[in-house]
């Protein structure tokens, strides 16, 4: 924890050392609106309904303070597409909003973020935001708030994150609550064909709890092989799962397929999907997709559908 606290604060100290450069900050809006026509089998629903899937908006930009350091920042909200125009509270949500500095030193951030676990997924869950999300499956997918974090420079394609947060649950009003006395590491290394990243969490999802997890994605041809072995240990039980994702390149279209299966969540589940993607134009895909989960305590469910990205 001291190293991570030393790190952040380093960071800090020589970005307040530096002079300060007379440039106006530049900010670009961005987002996307991830829509389906899905169709659910469950024993609470059978039925079919339009669906948004953490379609967002946000604001990042940068301000040059010297030739060696510069100012970074991120606002970003999650938007339901599909609300029925009453006053619910999740129309609209927080997602990750940061600022930070970045130079020769690498970069520190601090606000509110997802995990370097979580992070450390890389580009291996294929239904990402839709029903077969690997957050269905595993601990750790965590977007911590009282967040800050140190991200080192690349160095022979290896970089490494040093976070530390307040727990996203547990007691209230507990000096374990308090910054700081939550962790996340992950070091990660990557190349044209292959990622593999290692990380592991401190009481982060909870007091006494550990995540750890290991992601690795191989690029041959015109195929992405990847794999994610995840474990947590909540103090009293240790448990794990692991994910297998397979994706098929052939111009314009995509074909994927993913399966994982863990106790973390729900004794003995699976949860495995099917899909197809076909980009329209540089920011815009139609996909469909089936999904079907299960565990121990026959909790069958399915889904299917149909849908439309558009990111701007």
């Amino acid at each position: 924890m001291k190293l991570i606290r030393t790190a952040v604060a380093t960071a800090v100290a020589l970005g307040m050392a530096a002079p300060a450069l007379a440039e106006e900050a530049t900010v670009t809006p961005y987002g996307k609106i991830n829509v389906t026509y899905q169709m659910t089998d469950d024993s609470s629903l059978d039925g079919s309904e339009v669906k948004s899937n953490n379609s967002r908006f946000g604001l990042k930009g940068k301000a040059k303070l010297s030739d060696s350091l510069k100012a970074i920042y991120s606002l970003e909200w999650q938007v339901d597409t599909t609300d029925k125009g009453d006053s619910s509270d999740d129309h609209i949500k927080a997602r990750n909003q940061i600022v930070g500095l970045a130079g020769n030193f690498g970069e520190v951030i601090v606000g509110r973020h997802d995990s370097p676990l979580k992070k450390a997924q890389g580009k291996v869950d294929l239904f990402n935001d839709i029903e077969g999300d690997i957050k269905t499956l595993f601990n750790g997918e965590v977007r911590a708030s009282n967040f800050a974090q140190y991200t080192s420079p690349k160095f022979g394609g290896v970089k490494i994150k040093l976070a530390t947060m307040t727990p996203s649950k547990g007691a209230a009003e507990t000096d374990e609550n308090d910054f700081g006395s939550a962790s996340s590491i992950s070091v990660e290394y990557s190349n044209d064909d292959w990622f593999f990243a290692i990380a592991q969490d401190n009481d982060v999802s909870g007091i006494d709890t550990t995540t750890t997890r290991f992601t690795t994605q191989y690029k041959i041809g015109s195929f992405s092989l990847g794999a994610i072995y995840n474990e947590h240990d909540n103090g009293t039980i240790d448990e794990e799962g692991m994910l297998f994702s397979v994706a098929y390149k052939a111009g314009d279209h995509t074909l994927k397929l993913q399966t994982g299966e863990s106790d973390e969540l729900a004794v003995d589940k699976k949860v495995s999907s099917i899909g197809w993607d076909v980009k329209l134009g540089k920011a815009t895909k139609v996909f469909a997709f089936y999904t079907k989960s299960d565990d121990a305590d026959n909790n069958d469910q399915s889904w299917l559908g149909l849908g439309l990205e558009q990111k701007f």
